[in-house]
């Protein structure tokens, strides 16, 4: 291994701070766990989103380290959080900072009407949303079937508490996968394998609009397939075809 391909491999190593800025990663009660909010920072860095929704703001942490994460990387996206009156007003009392941020915008009501209200006087697509209020089935089949056809191309949801069968947040997990299957959604599980940890507790699906392949360019890349994975018959349809057609 010569010394000069080892210099170039040096300079392609990047550590994550020269990429992107994190908040400070803290493990917060009525919060995403450490691990949770840097795979949220993480998504965001790759959609750059212009138009984020949070339903289920309550003490606000997740709010801010979001809020935190665009102003430490340079993003001018704006974050609109969803929460009853009583919940909103209480944290605005408690915590100055919600009265100064530039990048986020709480909304009062009940979901998922508030949300409803909401989208119907915007036009913006969705960019992020982090759906995170109630965890009842009912609940959060609601929201996700609002927020899903609103998402944009490129958008992700992170759904909190996507727990396992028979777990607290079974419910959870069923609603997330049905409306999946009803708007086409790519559900991908964030689960930890130990629980007991909660510094590195994750339990968590992130959502994404399929990337469905066109039929002419699935026959495309099957013909490819065929031709490597059969190669005498591929010679023999070569040679069929220079027979009939002369090419």
């Amino acid at each position: 291994m010569s010394e000069s391909w080892l210099f170039g491999l040096a300079l392609n190593r990047l550590e994550l701070s020269s990429l992107l800025k994190m908040p400070l990663l803290e493990q917060q009660y009525g919060s995403l766990t450490p691990l949770e909010k840097a795979q949220v920072g993480l998504i965001m860095a790759v959609c750059q989103p212009k138009v984020i929704v949070e339903t289920g703001v309550w003490r606000g942490r997740t709010t801010r380290f979001m809020a935190e994460f665009l102003t430490l990387n340079h993003m001018d996206g704006h974050i609109y959080g969803f929460d009853l009156p009583e919940v909103l007003n209480e944290l605005k009392s408690g915590d100055s900072w919600f009265g100064i941020a530039e990048n986020v915008t709480l909304m009062q009501g009940t979901l998922p009407n508030s949300l409803v209200s909401w989208l119907e006087s915007h036009d913006q697509l969705i960019d992020f949303a982090l759906v995170d209020a109630y965890h009842s089935y009912y609940a959060v089949r609601k929201e996700l079937s609002v927020i899903a056809p609103r998402l944009s191309q490129h958008g992700y949801i992170f759904c909190h508490d996507y727990g396992r069968l028979q777990s607290k947040y079974e419910g959870v997990m069923c609603a997330v996968n049905d409306v999946a299957r009803l708007f086409s959604l790519s559900v991908l599980p964030l689960w930890s394998k130990d629980d007991s940890d909660s510094e590195h507790f994750c339990q968590a699906a992130i959502l994404h609009r399929e990337v469905r392949c066109t039929t002419p360019r699935k026959i495309f890349h099957l013909r490819k397939y065929i031709a490597q994975e059969y190669p005498a018959l591929a010679s023999i349809w070569g040679r069929f075809r220079h027979y009939v057609h002369g090419d």
